[in-house]
Order: structure tokens, then sequence, then C-alpha cells
């Protein structure tokens, strides 16, 4: 029986990684478990000297180069906002909290029944550590096969990354089915799907607001990393305001490119927590319109605050996204097809209203406490 969990991050940032790794704390330690998290003062160190060590210069601007790669990263640390990064103001008070400088090592590793791990890439570096710091066990929140044909993405660090994976042999679980298959078309064992959850407490329909004639407000979610399709969605954002020149008020989630920045009335910007969450509740349409993931967190939160979503049939949305019944879906980067769904949306009461019931409906089937269930039930078959 698992009664202590030692969850290791590589990164220290506010994204989609360390996000999973606060909510599976959270819902571990309601259950009784005994949760430590580690986090590294300089986030990604493998990654920043693997991408040194592409240098071709003369090798010794190639040894001073790594060298103020490394010293930059810890100083923009130290002088983080956050206090080394890791926002952990959302974790439960009874989760400890670990700083560790770059890379864990044994001495100031603390012993667990299980060390769940976030990042793969520093599995190999654990399996050298004593049985007392816990049995490893690896997850996998990418498509490497999408990975490594994306010719705008990192695709040699996925490269190395996937090779370091091919020679492992840990229990891994994966958050899709397009994960576990990519992974497993690689060679890359993969025991298990489990599913990301959303937070339902959090992420819930606001009351029905008096003035029921307002102007509707669509929100477009905007990644900046290529494959989050920014340039995709404000495509379509300029045909649908181009169809319709009174469609509503039009509003972004996350940073945009300034290039993109007129076709919006508000931005709401890169935000979290309360903030985050009220973006979502305020619209009545979302788009995502996503060109590769895993298994995304944002569309699932926009059904559970009430929303009408156009999305894109990518790895993870597509397990449970349904044309007509919970949302309206295209192919990424069809500008015409997001676009017709999006004006449909625009247009149809009825049909927003039928899409909003459906998406509330499906949401409420990934919750955090129903994967953590199921992680735990990993963790006991191999602790």
């Amino acid at each position: 029986m698992v009664r202590r969990i030692h969850i290791l991050l590589a990164a220290k940032s506010s994204h989609s990684i360390t996000r999973i790794a606060t909510e599976y704390a959270n819902a571990f330690v309601a259950r009784g478990i005994d949760v430590i998290v580690s986090y590294p003062i300089i986030g990604f160190l493998d990654h920043l000297q693997w991408d040194a060590a592409r240098d071709t210069s003369f090798w010794m601007i190639r040894i001073i180069r790594r060298w103020w790669r490394m010293l930059r990263a810890a100083v923009q640390s130290m002088r983080s906002g956050r206090g080394f990064g890791f926002a952990h103001d959302a974790l439960d008070s009874r989760v400890r909290v670990r700083r560790i400088l770059a890379l864990p090592c044994a001495r100031r590793m603390p012993d667990a029944d299980v060390l769940l791990v976030m990042q793969n890439y520093l599995i190999p570096r654990l399996l050298m550590l004593s049985p007392q710091k816990g049995t490893v066990i690896g997850s996998v929140h990418v498509d490497y096969r999408a990975a490594l044909a994306d010719p705008v993405g990192a695709r040699e660090w996925w490269e190395q990354f996937t090779r370091i994976e091919q020679r492992l042999s840990v229990p891994r679980f994966a958050v899709s089915r397009a994960a576990k298959e990519g992974a497993e078309a690689l060679g890359i064992a993969v025991e298990r799907v489990i599913h990301n959850g959303i937070n339902c407490t959090e992420f819930h329909p606001i009351q029905a607001r008096v003035d029921q004639q307002r102007a509707l407000r669509i929100l477009l979610y905007c990644g900046t990393i290529p494959a989050k399709g920014q340039a995709f969605g404000c495509a379509v954002l300029r045909a649908v305001r181009s169809a319709m020149t009174r469609a509503g008020t039009f509003a972004s989630l996350g940073d945009v490119f300034d290039e993109h920045r007129t076709l919006f009335d508000v931005h709401h910007g890169y935000c979290s927590g309360r903030a985050y969450v009220q973006a979502y509740q305020d619209a009545d349409i979302v788009i995502y319109p996503s060109l590769r993931d895993a298994f995304p967190a944002p569309p699932l939160e926009a059904l559970a605050c009430g929303a009408a979503l156009a999305t894109t049939r990518v790895q993870g949305v597509e397990e449970w996204a349904v044309h007509g019944e919970n949302c309206l879906v295209a192919e990424p980067n069809d500008v015409d097809a997001m676009t017709r769904n999006v004006l449909r949306l625009i247009t149809d009461d009825a049909l927003r209203a039928r899409l909003r019931a459906g998406g509330l409906q499906t949401a409420r089937q990934y919750d955090w406490a129903s994967s953590a269930e199921r992680l735990i039930t990993m963790m006991n078959a191999h602790a």
C-alpha cells in the first residue's frame, strides 16, 4: 500500500506539467497519503546542456557559452518574483514542497514508496538511486510521433528524448490513447491510459446573467507555442468578423502576438487562478484552435464553465468530443470548417444551449479524484 509519494518536476514554470502535478498532489493528500513535490531552482538543466552541446564553435568558446547559459538560468531563477519559480500557492497546505538546485541527487532525495516523474528524461538518473527512494513511475504527456513529425517544434530535442525513453523499462502511464499509441509505435512500453482531470469544483458555470440581451462573448485560446494554433485561430476570427460585423465581443486568453492584437476587444492575457476561471465563465463561445496535443485541459475547462465549444480534432480531444452533441469539431488548420462552426454557434441559440448541456455532462466525467484513484491503483501494483 502506497503511503508516501514523491513527485519530481524538471521544470519550475507554471505550465501544464506543473498544473497536473499540483492537482495530483492535492488529490493524493486528500486521501491521507504523504506527498512531497520537488522542483528545481534551475529548470530543464539537461535541456540547457543539450542545447549548448549543439554549438559547433571552437571548443573554448563552446565551454564558455555553456557555462554562461547555466549561470544566466540560475540568475533568472533567483530574480524571479515567485521565489525560484514554482507557484505552489494552489497546493494543499499538507503537501510538502522541496527545492533542488537543478537535478536530483541521492544524498538529498527523500525516502518514498513511489517516485512519480513528470519528465521522463530524468529517469536514468533516478534508476541509480537506492530502492528506498521509491519505485520509479513515469508519465507520457505527449504524442511522440506527432512531436517528431512537427517541422516547427524542437524535433532534435524530441529525438533525444525518445531515444532515452526507448532504453527505459519502468512502468509508465499515458494521458491519452493517442499518447500511448504514439509511444508504443516507437517501442516505448506504456502500461495504461490515465486521463488528466479538471477541477469541477473550481471550473463551473456562473449563475445566469440578468442582462440576457448583451452581445455574445467569444473567447479564443491563444497559446504561443506554434502547435497551439494561434495563427490558425486568428485567421478564423478574421473570417468571422468579415462575415458578421456585429458578431459580438471578441476576447483573447493567453499571450497574443502583436500582429493579432487588433482582432480583439478584450485581452485577458496570460493568467492563472481565479482570473483564468473567470475568463471561461464570462465566455458564451470558446474557440480552441490547437494543431497538436495530448490531452488538453482548456477545452474541457471551457465546457465545465458552461461555454459552447468550437475545437479542432486533435489528440485527446477526439476521445470525448462528439460533433453536434457536446461541441462542434473541425480538422486542424481547416479555416473554412472552423469558421462555419463558429458562425453556427453565434447565430443558433438552440444549438448553443444543447452543446452547453452536453458539454457540462462530458466535463463532469473527467475529475481529478477519479484520475488519482486510477493512478493510486497502478502505484499499488508496483510499489
